[in-house]
């Protein structure tokens, strides 16, 4: 005979009362017992039914979650559309930022595309103001420094004035700094001028020197081509605008080195007749 535990056991496994299946197993003859409708499963079927339930209950919630705050979000921004899901809100909020926009927003933006090209222009024209205010800066710096280098190096007595000297030196020569801040110095064609035997750039002494002496613009040197060279048969202009007459009629024109040599032999007849 089944043991009583047993009995409780199995009335529980099959939802019968436990006295009404130990009367029946003790009764004689054939006995019925209403067993309700049950569904038996093994260990392993139970934990995948477990799981699937539980990974159905997650997007029940989740989809739940989403439809709550979307309903949230449609109130409190007044919005009405069909859908439930962020993919609905996020397709009427589009819809509805480009019906309120229409062609505006591309008409602003191009007026702040002429806002900041004409920003542009204005810094651009600025900085080149500011540069070539900056290169006749330094070009001045420049000529300071060249004429104070050419005055530190001539000599005390000149036929002819001193700036008068460096103007003419600057008419045939440009005295400028290289790449490597060393000074050099071009003639007209823009050449650095170079000693034929070391190929070095040539100092400024001894380019001004030759000058001087080539031009005769040194008191008491005779130096190369010396003598009247405003033409025979012509006395001394007394004034420039005798010498400019005399230019003329010798078809020399104001602005060719021709007439910058008559100027600068006029000169200095002009102070040695003063200092005669």
């Amino acid at each position: 005979m089944l043991s009583k535990k047993t009995i409780e056991a199995i009335a529980k496994m099959v939802k019968v009362d436990a006295s009404d299946l130990e009367a029946k197993i003790k009764a004689e003859g054939d006995q019925d017992i209403e067993l309700p409708e049950l569904k038996v499963f093994t260990i392993d079927e139970f934990d995948s039914r477990l799981r699937n339930e539980k990974s159905s209950s997650y997007e029940e919630g989740k989809v739940a979650g989403e439809e709550m705050k979307v309903k949230k979000m449609k109130e409190s921004k007044g919005y009405d559309f069909e859908g439930k899901n962020f993919e609905a809100l996020l397709k009427h909020h589009e819809e509805k930022i480009k019906k309120e926009s229409g062609t505006e927003p591309s008409k602003r933006i191009k007026e702040l595309e002429t806002d900041i090209e004409n920003l542009n222009k204005v810094h651009k024209n600025k900085i080149e103001e500011l540069m070539t205010a900056n290169n006749g800066l330094n070009s001045k710096y420049m000529q300071a420094i060249n004429s104070n280098a050419l005055l530190s190096i001539m000599p005390d007595k000149t036929a002819i004035d001193k700036s008068d000297i460096i103007t003419l030196f600057n008419a045939n020569y440009k005295v400028e700094n290289d790449e490597s801040g060393k000074m050099v110095i071009k003639d007209n064609m823009g050449n650095v001028l170079k000693d034929q035997t070391t190929a070095n750039p040539l100092e400024l002494k001894q380019v001004f020197n030759e000058f001087l002496s080539e031009k005769n613009y040194i008191l008491g040197n005779p130096g190369r081509g010396a003598g009247n060279e405003l033409g025979s048969g012509h006395g001394t202009p007394k004034d420039l605008d005798a010498f400019n007459a005399q230019m003329e009629k010798e078809s020399i024109s104001s602005t060719s080195p021709e007439y910058r040599d008559k100027y600068a032999e006029w000169r200095k007849s002009l102070k040695e007749a003063t200092e005669a």
